[in-house]
């Protein structure tokens, strides 16, 4: 089956803007499309194009202050209310600009989250690397992906990473204070496996780089959350096609449940899986991380069965998308499907 793309939107057409390197793209509950152009040399700045591709507004750049970018920025989220929230690694806070770019606030980032500014205590410490996506509420949900701890033995010259999976908890972030808080608002299933430490090891001159703990695990279930009109959400943490409804104070409305056959991780999905893993190995121009994904590859561990929801959206008018692995179980290219279900 081959698929027919029709132009929808081209942007830059008219006005001969180039982008450089797109890194986030956001819907603005007016039809907007916000743009994150975040390469260092384009000067790290926001694009508001509207429906006919022509170029709005333009806000943010590459600086120390108010409203500026410092290092790397990788996302924007646009609110319900057309404020934009765009977390900093630089800054170590969250920039929130109007619908008209003008900046409103910055909100700090608490200690230990991601994006908080490294300092000469770099490599050692302890970091989160949060999933965000907009509540619908003026606010973000935020889930803790991954905890790293870094540990650097001055003796032996090795610096030991530990990588481990965060809480199964969706918080929601509030962007109202001069600091983020956080306040709960559901938890998902823990699949047997998940959450288990991962040490890295790497070694500078001589000393060898390793891994060691538990195995990864290919094809564990996610969780997997999205924001709906009504300030609830729609989250999936199971290895069946369950998609959960709760409303904004996390309280379970209802499930969308569809039987679909089970799709166990056979000798050749593990197979493919791997050849996938080779491939991208062999890119890796770093020898020494090259032979440590080839170390995780060997202990790597399998589900017995794909899930079936790889991914999961909310449009603006609640409308859920899935989408799922292809039958090779390989996450290089992925086949989205439209869930037969929508939120009211």
């Amino acid at each position: 089956m081959s698929a027919d793309f029709e132009d929808v939107l081209r942007i830059g057409v008219n006005d001969g803007v180039a982008l450089s390197d797109i890194t986030s793209i956001g819907f603005a509950p007016n039809g907007n499309v916000l743009i994150g152009d975040f390469a260092v040399q384009s000067g790290l700045r926001v694009l508001v194009v509207d429906l006919a591709g022509d170029v709005v507004a333009e806000f943010g750049r590459r600086g120390e202050g108010p409203g500026e970018f410092r290092g790397i920025v990788l996302q924007l989220f646009s609110l319900a209310d057309g404020r934009v929230a765009i977390p900093d690694k630089g800054q170590g806070a969250y920039h929130v600009f109007g619908p008209d770019g003008e900046l409103q606030r910055m909100v700090r980032m608490l200690r230990g989250a991601s994006g908080n500014q490294l300092g000469a205590d770099a490599l050692a410490g302890a970091d989160e690397l949060r999933e965000l996506v907009p509540d619908r509420t003026g606010n973000l949900f935020s889930r803790v992906a991954k905890v790293t701890e870094t540990a650097f033995d001055t003796t032996t010259m090795v610096v030991a990473i530990t990588e481990r999976e965060g809480p199964r908890e969706v918080q929601r972030l509030l962007l109202d204070g001069d600091e983020v808080s956080y306040t709960p608002v559901v938890s998902g299933w823990v699949p047997p496996g998940a959450g288990t430490p991962r040490v890295i090891e790497l070694g500078f001159g001589d000393t060898e780089a390793g891994s060691s703990g538990n195995a990864p695990i290919a094809f564990l279930p996610k969780l997997l959350f999205t924001g709906l009109p009504d300030g609830g959400i729609a989250y999936s943490d199971s290895s069946a096609y369950a998609i959960k409804i709760a409303g904004s104070d996390g309280v379970l409305e209802r499930v969308l449940r569809r039987r679909l056959p089970e799709r166990p991780v056979t000798l050749r999905l593990r197979r493919a899986y791997r050849q996938w893993r080779e491939d991208r190995i062999k890119e890796e121009t770093d020898e020494a991380l090259a032979d440590l994904g080839r170390d995780m590859l060997e202990r790597t561990e399998y589900y017995p069965h794909i899930p079936p929801v790889d991914d999961l959206k909310a449009t603006w008018d609640g409308t859920l998308w899935c989408s799922a692995l292809p039958p090779t179980g390989s996450r290089g290219r992925r086949t989205r499907t439209r869930a037969l279900c929508r939120s009211e």
